[in-house]
């Protein structure tokens, strides 16, 4: 991505066309110090906007590398040569897909620094698969366009609907707002998602669910 200045961040066009190149957001190595330190719980911000129970802002220490959303759900990053692993955890298809979206965007920055803007207002985001892979790779791919089209960044996400039969959709609402390089930390760049090392598991007894993906930084 070329390097834009704190006046180009600002006046991005809704459409703009995500550029390859040098990154504005920092390497792997360079990323550990933001997401390394101990666990961290997470709780709805009183002055937000939000969605309803969607709770992103961490209260205790942002770097941490596992983020816990509540009791039930989570995310947290794995190391893996070249690139990054991401596991997250929910009790429910809604709440596990809600921490995979949050994941992304929280490598690349922290959400505790992101508020919703109401210039920026709700991002509807929609996806369809052939199975449920394909389905958790079309929905992050779809979370990732918007950074990528957008620069936006969100920090808040409310699964609104999952279908997993003959049809397979995740429909989803988010809130975020243009990332800005001088308010938020600079982690590392998510260029693409990958199907390499892809599962889904699912804890009928423990009523978890457990998805583990690799993204292209």
């Amino acid at each position: 991505m070329e390097n834009r200045s704190h006046q180009d961040w600002k006046a991005l066009p809704q459409r703009s066309i995500f550029q390859s190149g040098s990154s504005n957001l920092q390497g792997k190595e360079q990323n550990k110090e933001l997401i390394s330190g101990k666990n961290c719980e997470y709780s709805l911000d009183d002055e937000s906007i939000g969605l309803g129970s969607t709770q992103t802002y961490p209260v205790g220490d942002s770097g941490s590398s596992t983020q816990r959303l509540d009791n039930l759900s989570g995310y947290e990053y794995l190391d893996h040569t070249a690139d990054v692993q991401i596991h997250c955890w929910g009790s429910s298809w809604e709440t596990v897909f809600e921490a995979a979206g949050l994941a992304l965007f929280g490598y690349m920055t922290d959400l505790k620094a992101v508020r919703p803007d109401p210039v920026v207002g709700s991002v509807h985001i929609r996806a369809q698969g052939h199975d449920v892979y394909s389905l958790l790779y079309k929905f992050l791919d779809e979370c990732l366009f918007q950074y990528g089209a957008n620069y936006i960044i969100l920090c808040q996400l409310k699964v609104t609907r999952v279908q997993l039969d003959d049809t397979f959709v995740v429909e989803a609402i988010g809130q975020g707002e243009v990332f800005d390089p001088h308010r938020h930390p600079q982690g590392t760049e998510i260029k693409a998602i990958t199907y390499s090392a892809m599962q889904i598991i699912a804890e009928d007894e423990a009523d978890r669910i457990h998805m583990y993906f690799i993204v292209d930084i």
